[in-house]
């Protein structure tokens, strides 16, 4: 007669399963966030593609756009206007260089702010989202706008002297500023190769953006979305070096951190340099915010090195 299991040796079997389990729940969780690290790597490096694309088509690199809140700048006939015209800011000027021409195109300011795209987002924050909108831009308040976890590299300014009294943005030392003529800023400038004196492989050009993870999709650096023009939305400085994502509200909304690179990840910030490649910037190990500052500033002469 075939002896069946006793408890004992159920419960065994049970307990072995419980072991091989655990030891392999964090293995797979390694391997998926591995897997998210290198597709946000990726999103990066199509960015910053995108932008040598433009430089090579106008010779300079795109720009923020206008003030924040600005509406999108047409023709007298409705076609969108392009580059150092346009007052939508930089994620809306690249996507002709991403395989976005019809989305750029279209007329229809709200169906193009309530895009959701797929590269504009960290996989390991969230997946691809709206947010709730405003009233600017040219929009309603109840138009959702079309979140973005990266942006633009604005200098190592801070606080009002990143959003000046006067408007005179000349002084501004990151790589994606203003656009020339962008009432009322002063801008006479664009950011040509050889404006970005420190060399294309020295300096940041687009990174992963901080966030309060606790407001997320409320917080006021994305109420405007991905088209918005110089500001917290689309824009980083680097007064400060980065910081992974704050799980808790500990700070005010307008907090200096807004200001801050910053990402989702464990213990890496991914950073776009003007070249085209992208970097991992160890928070344990990396830079300290004085050198941080050099690498965000387009014409210092520093040269740091990540680790």
């Amino acid at each position: 007669m075939r002896r069946g299991f006793t408890v004992v040796e159920l419960l065994v079997v049970i307990a072995i399963i419980g072991v091989i389990t655990s030891l392999t729940i964090p293995a797979v969780q390694m391997a998926r966030e591995a897997s998210r690290k290198t597709t946000c790597s990726n999103n990066l490096k199509q960015l910053a593609m995108a932008a040598q694309s433009h430089n090579t088509t106008f010779e300079y690199f795109p720009n923020a756009g206008g003030l924040s809140g600005a509406s999108r700048s047409k023709t007298t006939s409705g076609i969108p206007k392009r580059s150092i015209e346009q007052d939508w800011g930089v994620f809306y000027q690249l996507l002709p260089y991403l395989e976005q021409e019809a989305l750029f195109s279209n007329t229809n300011d709200a169906q193009v702010a309530g895009a959701k795209l797929k590269l504009y987002f960290c996989p390991t924050r969230r997946s691809p989202t709206t947010v709730s909108g405003s009233t600017e831009n040219g929009l309603t308040g109840s138009d959702p706008r079309g979140g973005v976890d990266y942006a633009g590299s604005g200098g190592d300014q801070q606080g009002a002297a990143a959003f000046p009294a006067t408007g005179n943005m000349n002084n501004q030392n990151g790589v994606i500023l203003p656009r020339p003529n962008a009432v009322p800023m002063i801008v006479t400038n664009r950011i040509t190769s050889q404006e970005i004196a420190d060399g294309l492989s020295n300096v940041v050009m687009f990174g992963e953006r901080n966030f309060n993870r606790k407001p997320i999709g409320t917080q006021f650096d994305e109420d405007n979305g991905f088209i918005n023009g110089w500001s917290f939305d689309t824009i980083r400085w680097g007064a400060k070096r980065p910081n992974q994502d704050r799980p808790i509200l500990t700070e005010s909304l307008t907090s200096t951190y807004d200001y801050r690179f910053g990402g989702s990840h464990s213990g890496v910030v991914y950073l776009a340099f003007c070249d085209g490649s992208v970097r991992g910037f160890l928070l344990s190990k990396s830079i300290d915010d004085l050198a941080f500052r050099q690498l965000v500033n387009r014409r210092d002469g520093k040269y740091p090195q990540l680790d």
